[in-house]
């Protein structure tokens, strides 16, 4: 994977020290709301105080597009396994190059 086990020098532009930093400091955490306020539902050793960022998850996806999602997943990872795939950093720089593009037209 790109990025892993590379200091944020050898990372090109537009990533930074601070995003560097935020991509590896990242840890994923269950919470759930109940009585309107956010329970966590696992130890955490986060220190009192600490700002954390949530996102809500949106489960509005119909069976169908469940199945369609799941389709598409084990598809991308039947390509991954014959070679066909390419890292998410090198993807993320080709749409983003291709999003400039488009946008320049």
């Amino acid at each position: 994977m790109r990025g892993a086990g590379k200091s944020p020098q050898e990372l090109p532009d537009p990533y930074s020290q601070r995003d560097y930093d935020r991509i590896l400091g990242m840890h994923a955490r269950k919470v759930q709301v109940k009585n309107g306020r956010l329970v966590l539902d696992e130890p955490t050793d986060l220190p009192d105080g600490a700002e954390v960022e949530v996102v809500v998850i949106d489960e509005e996806l119909t069976a169908e597009e469940r199945a369609e999602l799941h389709a598409s997943l084990d598809r991308a990872l039947e390509d991954s396994d014959a070679g066909r795939g390419m890292e998410a950093w090198e993807y993320l720089e080709r749409y983003r190059a291709g999003r400039e593009d488009r946008s320049a037209r």
